[in-house]
């Protein structure tokens, strides 16, 4: 087989770029190897009909990977002739490089390939149809030029065909294009009917109540008491017609079955998808707690009700959240929420911070500028000095030591290796206070202290 004799014969690569093109010439192919400055393609093969191949040939001992599939892919482009890419080795391909070459529809012929080509040179037959140049090869193995008939029919198509086939693929998938933007819109369109169908609802009732109060306003003003105005509603029921009274026995049904309605009405909801807004979802299954769950037909992604709520993947149950939040919101101690709540303490306190980390991150950096008067009052608290190491900020700054366990020579000792001893007996008053510091009291820091340097 010229396969394996190129295999033999080869020493180097460009031994290896020569025997590939001595074959295509063979077969009847104008190859010729582009040189130096290739841009990734070593070899440029047309067949008689005018297609062409743009291949690169890699003459490794190891396999090919994506750098390869990447390389012809852009020779191609860099090229613009209109051929195939095709990666020839006489290696084998990773995984992953075939299936990006799939992905850019690059053709690969590799050891899998040599060996098909050495039994189909063998047994002069077909084993697995292929097309594009691995079709080629094995047709001219076979001495069979009817097994490319589909090649060699759009080889024969002439240019106006062709013109005519890329068209009509351009304006499919530009069908395709236009179909997949007004679904999307169609989509957006959908929810915003739902929200403003939301706020409509919204509105009616507020303005239903607003003219019951209106109404009631105005009897009451009138001198009725509330009493008096159900005694008149009453008298007049019967002088309403049969139609009016049916009417107010549904407007009384309607009233008394709200609740429920709005309750059923709340569950059978089916929800949005939490990462793009769609409502376009189905149910999947239940999660391992028997939640159901629930997929997304735009994202793909899965979700539950709970999906992006304080609730998703809480063992809490609500009536725990509520009392979480409100022992917040009233400042008690973690402690005192776990008992109210029947939780444990680290499990309010981790909650509580996620909970004061959300409200930071979504209120802690104010955008928009005082616009008005801003007043604010002095607030005093203890300031912390742990793990400060400087002496002079104690002696000079706080007018104390760093730590009050000492004892007086210890004290001596410290400043003087500190090199704040002679200054300080310049002031033997400030030298007595700091040797003489009370151990059990800390000092903070004053405006005269900030200020005082020794």
């Amino acid at each position: 087989m010229e396969g394996a004799d190129i295999f033999r014969n080869c020493k180097t690569g460009i031994d290896f770029e020569t025997g590939i093109c001595n074959m295509l010439a063979n077969m009847g192919l104008d190859a010729k190897r582009v040189g130096k400055s290739d841009k990734g393609v070593d070899i440029i093969a047309i067949t008689p009909s005018g297609y062409t191949f743009n291949i690169q040939c890699k003459f490794h001992n190891k396999s090919i990977d994506n750098s390869s599939i990447h390389q012809i892919f852009g020779g191609t482009a860099y090229y613009d002739n209109g051929g195939t890419p095709v990666v020839i080795t006489n290696n084998t391909a990773t995984t992953e490089a075939r299936l990006v070459a799939k992905k850019l529809k690059v053709e690969i012929i590799a050891d899998a390939e040599w060996t098909e080509l050495q039994q189909v040179y063998n047994s002069k037959r077909v084993i697995n149809h292929h097309q594009g140049l691995m079709g080629m090869i094995i047709s001219y193995m076979v001495g069979n030029p009817d097994y490319l008939a589909i090649e060699n029919a759009r080889d024969n198509l002439t240019p106006q065909q062709h013109s005519e086939i890329e068209q009509f693929k351009l304006n499919l998938a530009t069908m395709f294009d236009e179909a997949e933007t007004h679904m999307k819109e169609a989509m957006s369109l959908q929810i915003k009917a739902a929200q403003h169908q939301q706020c409509a609802i919204s509105l009616q009732k507020e303005a239903l109540l607003k003219n019951i109060d209106t109404g009631i306003e105005n009897a009451l003003s009138g001198g009725l008491s509330m009493s008096m105005l159900f005694n008149d509603i009453l008298n007049s029921l019967d002088t309403l017609t049969e139609e009016q009274k049916s009417e107010l026995k549904y407007k009384l049904a309607s009233l008394d079955n709200e609740p429920d309605r709005q309750l059923k009405s709340n569950e059978n909801k089916p929800p949005t998808c939490p990462h793009c807004k769609s409502m376009r979802i189905k149910k999947v299954g239940c999660t391992s707690a028997g939640v159901q769950r629930y997929q997304c037909k735009e994202c793909k992604k899965t979700f539950t009700d709970t999906s992006g709520t304080m609730l998703f993947r809480s063992k809490l149950t609500a009536e725990q959240w509520d009392g979480l939040l409100q022992g917040i919101v009233q400042n008690l101690s973690t402690t005192k929420i776990a008992k109210t709540i029947g939780i444990k303490q680290p499990t309010v306190w981790i909650n509580r911070r996620k909970i004061l980390a959300a409200l930071a991150a979504l209120y802690g950096i104010q955008d928009e500028k005082f616009v008005d008067i801003a007043e604010c009052d002095e607030y005093y608290t203890t300031v912390s000095f742990k793990g400060k190491r400087d002496p002079e900020f104690f002696i000079k700054v706080l007018g104390r030591m760093p730590r009050h366990h000492r004892t007086l020579l210890e004290k001596l000792e410290y400043l003087e290796e500190n090199g704040l001893l002679e200054k300080l007996e310049a002031d033997p008053e400030r030298l007595e206070m700091i040797l003489h510091s009370s151990n059990s009291y800390k000092q903070g820091i004053s405006n005269e202290q900030a200020y005082f340097k020794v």
